[in-house]
């Protein structure tokens, strides 16, 4: 109780061991109510401090955390929201499969509790997973059931983060119109949305690639300097790594190679650092491509490699069919 914010690891740290004590005594439960105690700071007035480890990077601490004290929860909201946070964490290192798993039980158990909106945010948690191995039709079907759930509640501010993955959605698919749409709904309604320490960044990442997309480099360029500004005052290492990756790609359409070549390897090392596997594919896949429009062919198939291993192990099999796609179309340019 006397960790009343958590800005930094060290604030992060000190709330944990409380969590520390009740495992050597035993008290599963109470130490995981400690991973999902809320605080306020200042970018959302109750993050757990569960999402608190991941805006911090500390994403293998949290996951042996709460894989230590899961089979000891009694079913209800705390194991609903303790798979949630777990389906966060697999999702943002990499084992997309296993955050799909963890986010579809949390719904069953918020289903049969009637737990509104943990019901809705793992249909949205879902969906975000899919994106990332590049199914694109489901997780447009996943974000439409979360703003039919949230729509007209007070849990509408989900219904906007969908908008802004539903206009990168339509964007990747080619449908222009409905993007643009999507991405208006979210600037007509963001004073309205609930303060998240998450959406906060990820809502500027997903902006800036709908804008790419959609070729308004200017657009894009100003949501990805959004989010890196957010990403330096939060502390928030994987918004600043994916922000580095957008602002290396609207280089790269610009041929400033040597910013693009720095932009990539800051988010790399950065990537490395905190373990998000499938962040790391996109990275090395975009610093592939430049390789290739810069004409060195070498390093290009390097990197184009090591996003394709990657991609394997996480079973992204879409995702490595745009990758080579990617390359066979610029090696034919």
């Amino acid at each position: 109780n006397n960790t009343e914010t958590i800005v930094t690891t060290r604030d992060g740290l000190r709330a944990f061991e409380a969590y520390n004590h009740y495992i050597a005594i035993k008290e599963y439960e109470l130490a995981s109510n400690m991973i999902i105690k809320r605080r306020g700071n200042y970018w959302q007035h109750d993050e757990s401090l569960g999402n608190a480890f991941y805006r911090l990077g500390l994403l293998e601490s949290i996951k042996s955390a709460i894989n230590a004290v899961i089979n000891h929860i009694p079913s209800g909201y705390g194991l609903s929201r303790i798979h949630n946070i777990l389906g966060d964490v697999y999702w943002l290192m990499g084992d997309i499969h296993k955050g799909i798993c963890s986010h579809e039980r949390s719904k069953q158990i918020a289903t049969e509790f009637d737990l509104k909106e943990l019901e809705a945010v793992a249909f949205f948690n879902i969906g975000l997973c899919q994106i990332d191995i590049w199914e694109m039709q489901s997780a447009i079907a996943n974000f439409e059931k979360c703003v039919q759930l949230t729509k007209d509640t007070i849990y509408r501010y989900y219904t906007i983060e969908s908008y802004c993955y539903l206009s990168f959605s339509n964007s990747v698919l080619g449908f222009k119109e409905k993007s643009i749409d999507f991405a208006d709904k979210v600037f007509q309604e963001l004073d309205l949305t609930k303060n998240s320490a998450w959406a906060n960044g990820y809502r500027w990442l997903s902006l800036g690639r709908t804008y790419i997309n959609l070729l308004d480099l200017e657009k894009s360029f100003e949501m990805y300097r959004n989010a890196l500004d957010y990403s330096e005052e939060s502390h928030y290492l994987q918004v600043k790594a994916n922000s580095l990756i957008g602002l290396a790609t609207i280089k790269r359409m610009q041929n400033d190679w040597e910013q693009t070549i720095s932009y990539h390897h800051e988010s790399i090392d950065i990537l490395n650092l905190i373990g998000a596997r499938c962040d790391l594919a996109e990275a090395y896949f975009q610093l592939g491509l430049t390789y290739q429009a810069m004409g060195k062919h070498d390093q290009a198939e390097e990197y184009k490699e090591k996003a394709l291993k990657l991609f394997a192990q996480i079973e992204a099999p879409k995702q490595i069919e745009r990758v080579n796609k990617a390359f066979e179309q610029r090696a034919m340019k």
